[in-house]
């Protein structure tokens, strides 16, 4: 296809503002937006450009609960058999279709399924039909990346004729009116272009910026014209939603049957909270979650539906408000029970009673079992149907103000939170056709429920739309007030893919140069090999093994400044073998570390990153101390003797218990966490040493060890736990979601209580043609010399803001079970787009 192609190189200085989006209801079938062309334009060559955010009506796994949703569609008429249609269908996966020509047709279907609602995707289609080469006809983009493996694919004829731009009713947010209505859009759509008569590439409307996100720039006409039938869409006039800026007088028509399409300040330059299908238990047949990710529904008695937001905080001030819609009142008083307040991350979204001492809640006067409201005994006005109830959040000194119709009920201090984040809640217990709606600051008509109140306004950073004022200091949660991250990922964590050739190899694919390398052979029975600088190139040891750290030339032999040297050795180059090697920054060789009572014999730090390596003596002294050189306390640790074998990796993790201080688990082994003062003398790290035990495994006299250890980062790293479900009961699918605060690029995830393998999973290795689900795994501790697993099952999804569990296999999700986590970012959340990955998208099962 011959492209015109944006000349600008892209850059990360633009600063492109996108104010305003058009959220679609997901419960309106028939409102979208439409016009009819009354002549033909082009048809042959055009380019479309969107933003979309999803939403859904439940979450039932992945095999229900979703719609088919149209985002750009034209009437072509004929029936079926001339249907053209861009839509996301129910299993999640993009698919583009055309046969409105007088021959011909053509089919496109992603491998990816786009089951992310926390962010937004970008789209880019471009088709010219007069190309001679079938592959150049069409062509797709996703947040920047072109897509050239497909489900299924099938091209155009030559020079054929598409449904597009032609003389019939064009359609944005729903599938043509004349055949089903029922497949409209449900979400958000923004910043919609249509060029008539050229195909341009992603370019001409994006660009990547400094955290490699890719983000909106502007249009400029030079790219190419928008002609006859072209539109340019961008939602921001409220009583005119299809206004065309393009200067071709192409105006859509609203069409509603009630309060939808809508103007919303979610866009793709200031990202919204919603509620998170991902993180929602929904339990009747008529359960739902609607309008945009932002109504909790609940139409079956008897049960109790919870959903969380999608932001995760664990510093600042921060408000959210939610009206009562349809609250049902039977002879008895009260029957549906509406809560409001915040959940712990690593709490669970279930179907029945409370069990985290970290729900808080403002409830009406009815208590239900099990509730642990966490709210010192404070109580509350009751409220009932259109009452509006705002929930203050004070992070930094763990207390928490609600408010009813902006009258301020008693400020309370919380007996516990949750380290690892709390996020936005809305409950009903026993609910008889019920609904919350919130507003995180995108909308003060609540979606349309309410008429907006004369107090309207932002918050004291002048974003957002709320019902009632946010107290002073407190903020919208959305991704312009998110704090900006200490660290781009990329420059200190990287994921590199190769191929060996059986001699010496360059990997220079990274944006550092790495201090920490574990490299695995994804095919064959081969070790897993950590290499380091403290230590030395050529210095290996095994984390699956006990064995003492071996010198071998052939392996390791170099740290450059953006990748690393190997020989010809097969654990780390066999000719067109596939590997795969994770890197991190930490600051050199090192140095001496005095802080402790153990002066270590290097300490080499990246205090920015949380990661340090430490080489030190032990003295078999309990209570010895080694300094990290951190800023904060680490969260994990691992520590592994080099001059003695049969020892294990003795390792530290926060999330096993409370009290972590007095527990230790085995890297290189399956059983859970286990109590051993000796280890780390059941005295818990400080933001300057790490305490020893008189173990001869952790600090025998004479005797050297090395020790990597790391700390939450916000945006970039993350050392928790999460309870497992068993899949939730919806055919092992709906397992825990994980709220990162990042878009990952690697986890391992090993339960804390059974006997199980530990799991790692990165996003550059896929399955197949899916782009969202990792179930390339490697058990990196009893199974040491196995090849990378592909199965079926036991897979995880990442999103831009953490990952879904989608299995009941006891090594990700036995019921009940404490699992503890060790995860580093892709791109922080500020910045993610909806989570999407092209690395490991190939045909076969190995590829590089």
């Amino acid at each position: 296809m011959s492209l015109i192609q944006a000349t600008a190189i892209p850059t990360a200085a633009s600063g492109y503002d996108i104010p305003y989006s058009c959220r679609f209801d997901n419960s309106d079938n028939a409102s979208y937006l439409s016009k009819t062309y009354g002549s033909d334009g082009n048809r042959r060559t055009w380019t479309f450009s969107g933003w979309f955010k999803r939403g859904t009506r439940r979450n039932r796994g992945i095999t229900g609960g979703w719609y088919n949703n149209h985002i750009f569609t034209p009437h072509a008429g004929g029936g079926y058999s001339q249907e053209c249609q861009m839509q996301i269908i129910e299993t999640g996966y993009l698919w583009i279709q055309d046969s409105a020509g007088v021959s011909g047709y053509m089919s496109h279907k992603t491998g990816a399924a786009f089951f992310d609602v926390a962010a937004w995707y970008h789209l880019v289609v471009a088709c010219d039909t007069t190309q001679a080469a079938e592959a150049d006809r069409f062509k797709l983009w996703i947040n920047g990346v072109e897509i050239t493996q497909f489900l299924s694919q099938q091209h155009q004829t030559q020079n054929n004729y598409t449904g597009w731009g032609a003389a019939t009713l064009h359609t944005l947010g729903s599938y043509a009116t004349t055949k089903n209505g029922s497949n409209s859009w449900k979400g958000y759509l923004a910043e919609c272009h249509f060029l008539d008569g050229v195909a341009v590439t992603a370019n001409s409307f994006g660009e990547f910026g400094d955290y490699g996100e890719w983000k909106p720039k502007e249009y400029a006409v030079a790219d190419g014209a928008y002609g006859d039938n072209g539109f340019y869409i961008n939602f921001s006039n409220a009583s005119n939603l299809g206004e065309d800026f393009s200067g071709e007088g192409n105006d859509y028509a609203t069409v509603s049957d009630s309060d939808s399409p809508a103007q919303s300040l979610d866009s793709p330059t200031n990202n919204f909270c919603t509620l998170d299908p991902m993180r929602t238990t929904l339990c009747g047949t008529g359960d739902q979650i609607n309008l945009g990710n932002l109504e909790l529904w609940v139409n079956n008695g008897g049960n109790t539906i919870m959903s969380a937001g999608t932001f995760a905080v664990t510093s600042g001030k921060w408000y959210f408000e939610a009206v009562v819609k349809l609250n049902y009142t039977g002879s008895g008083g009260i029957y549906t029970q509406p809560e409001i307040g915040l959940i712990g991350v690593s709490d669970e979204v279930n179907d029945g009673t409370a069990e985290s001492d970290r729900t808080l809640v403002y409830k009406t006067s009815y208590d239900w079992e099990g509730a642990t409201d966490n709210l010192s005994g404070a109580t509350f006005a009751t409220y009932d149907e259109d009452d509006i109830i705002g929930v203050a959040y004070n992070a930094d000194d763990d207390e928490i103000t609600f408010y009813k119709n902006n009258s301020a009920q008693t400020t309370t201090s919380l007996q516990a939170t949750d380290s690892q984040g709390m996020q936005p809640l809305l409950m009903n217990y026993y609910g008889n056709i019920s609904k919350w709606v919130a507003n995180f600051g995108q909308d003060s008509s609540f979606s349309g429920t309410k008429t907006s109140g004369s107090a309207a306004a932002s918050d004291g950073s002048g974003y957002g739309d709320f019902y009632y004022t946010p107290p002073t200091g407190f903020l919208a949660l959305c991704a312009k007030n998110l704090p900006e991250p200490a660290v781009i990922p990329s420059e200190h964590f990287d994921i590199a893919l190769y191929i060996g050739n059986g001699s010496t190899q360059n990997i220079t694919s990274l944006g550092f140069q790495p201090d920490f390398t574990w490299i695995k052979n994804r095919h064959q029975a081969d070790q897993h090999q950590l290499f380091d600088a403290v230590r030395g190139v050529t210095k290996t040891m095994s984390s699956a093994e006990t064995t003492l750290e071996t010198t071998n030339d052939d392996t390791l032999t170099h740290f450059l400044s953006n990748g690393f040297t190997t020989g010809d050795d097969v654990v780390t180059n066999t000719d067109e073998e596939y590997y795969v090697a994770w890197n991190w920054k930490a600051n050199g060789s090192g140095s001496s570390n005095t802080t402790g009572s153990i002066n270590t014999t290097a300490t080499s730090a990246n205090a920015d990153a949380g990661f340090s390596i430490i080489s030190y003596t032990g003295n078999a002294t309990s209570g010895a101390t080694i300094g990290h050189g951190l800023s904060k306390a680490p969260e994990f640790w691992t520590v592994k003797r080099r001059n003695s074998g049969g020892d294990d990796w003795n390792s530290y993790h926060k999330g096993i218990a409370s009290d972590a201080e007095t527990d230790w688990i085995r890297l290189n082994g399956t059983a859970g966490a286990a109590d051993n003062a000796a280890m780390w003398n059941d005295q818990a790290p400080t933001s300057s040493v790490i305490y020893l035990g008189n173990h001869a495994e952790v600090n025998g006299s004479g005797d050297t060890y090395i020790c990597y250890a790391w700390h939450s980062v916000e945006g970039y790293s993350k050392f928790g736990s999460y309870i497992g479900n068993a899949g939730g009961g919806y055919n092992g699918e709906d397992g825990p979601f994980i709220n990162l605060g990042f878009r990952p690029k690697f986890i391992i995830l090993k339960t804390a209580d059974d006997t199980d393998e530990w799991i790692l999973y990165d996003s550059e290795r896929g399955w197949r043609l899916d782009a969202n689900r990792r179930n390339y795994k490697f058990f990196i501790s009893n199974d040491p010399g196995d090849s990378e697993h592909g199965a079926t099952k036991t897979y995880a999804e990442f999103f831009s803001n953490g990952v879904k569990l989608r299995d009941d296999d006891n090594t990700i999700n036995k019921n009940g079970d404490t699992y503890i986590y060790i995860a580093f970012a892709d791109l922080p959340f500020k910045y993610a787009n909806a989570g999407f990955h092209t690395q490991g998208m190939h045909a076969d099962n190995n590829p590089p």
